[in-house]
């Protein structure tokens, strides 16, 4: 019989060691409430929510300061870059192509495509003190650009776009050459990319695809002024039209029209002050079934 009876006691011991005692859970309950509303707690409670705010706010203003200073520094490599190309269009009207009889233009006699070349090797390397002669020399727009070339113009822009798109989506941006190939120089972006640069990091697929448009172009031009024959589409003979279609559509992009300067909308013109020339790609006869085609 007292075997019996220690049973149950023991079981009914081990069921309040296993249970919580609320005394002392509302007693740890009692003690933060206390410490909360005391003083102190209050004054804890608050420096820590208005560090937090302050902390917030300025992460947010160096992080609008830093896109400010983005933003300048696209437009001023994209006037640097316009005003190389202004000099050079300006230029090349005088001492490159001449107009016909009939409103056209050609190259101008003598020009040749080592001259041709010269003068985008001119415009690609930093500029350089004015010398007599119809030799080309630029000058620059603003004097921290003084000693770079035009590549480097580019590459910077280059890696600037590449890195807010890389910011906006939390990803890396990867190039093919399917899909350089598959986006043509005279794809156009309808918005400034300092625009697009001031909506970051809230861009959508649009904006997206105008930026990475962006890159292209600036890589087709970084092409361009290291190997100047890919302005003729690497052809034995220069091509007037060629090369007139191909300067335009990788150098005069709507960055650098928007400018307003000189010779960056075109670089020929109608008579008397009419609008530009253009020279679209020429269709291809198909010798199978003598329809045309497409232009490469």
């Amino acid at each position: 019989m007292p075997a019996a009876s220690e049973a149950p006691i023991s079981s009914s011991r081990d069921d309040r060691q296993a249970s919580p005692d609320p005394t002392r859970q509302f007693g740890w309950l009692s003690t933060i409430w206390n410490l909360v509303n005391s003083s102190f707690g209050l004054w804890f409670l608050s420096s820590v929510l208005l560090s937090t705010a302050v902390f917030l706010y300025q992460t947010w203003q160096d992080d609008k300061h830093q896109q400010e200073l983005t933003t300048e520094r696209v437009e001023r490599l994209n006037l640097e870059i316009a005003g190389r190309l202004s000099q050079f269009g300006t230029w090349a009207r005088a001492n490159l192509v001449q107009a016909d009889g009939e409103g056209r233009y050609q190259f101008s006699a003598g020009v040749n495509k080592t001259a041709i070349e010269k003068a985008i090797d001119d415009l690609a390397a930093a500029p350089k003190s004015l010398e007599p002669g119809n030799k080309l020399h630029l000058h620059e727009v603003f004097t921290e650009f003084q000693g770079r070339n035009l590549i480097s113009l580019y590459v910077e822009l280059n890696l600037i776009v590449r890195r807010v798109m890389e910011e906006a989506c939390n990803c890396r941006i990867h190039d093919t050459p399917e899909k350089w190939d598959a986006i043509s120089s005279e794809t156009k972006p309808t918005t400034p990319v300092s625009s697009i640069i001031r909506k970051k990091p809230h861009l959508n697929d649009d904006e997206m695809h105008q930026l990475y448009v962006k890159t292209i172009q600036y890589k087709e031009a970084e092409v361009a002024l290291l190997s100047p024959d890919y302005l003729f589409q690497y052809g034995q003979t220069p091509d007037h039209d060629v090369f007139i279609r191909s300067f335009e559509g990788i150098f005069l992009t709507d960055d650098a029209e928007r400018s307003g300067l000189p010779s960056t909308d075109c670089l020929e013109n109608f008579p008397d002050e009419g609008g530009c020339i253009t020279y679209p790609k020429p269709m291809v006869v198909s010798l199978d079934d003598g329809k045309s085609a497409g232009g490469p």
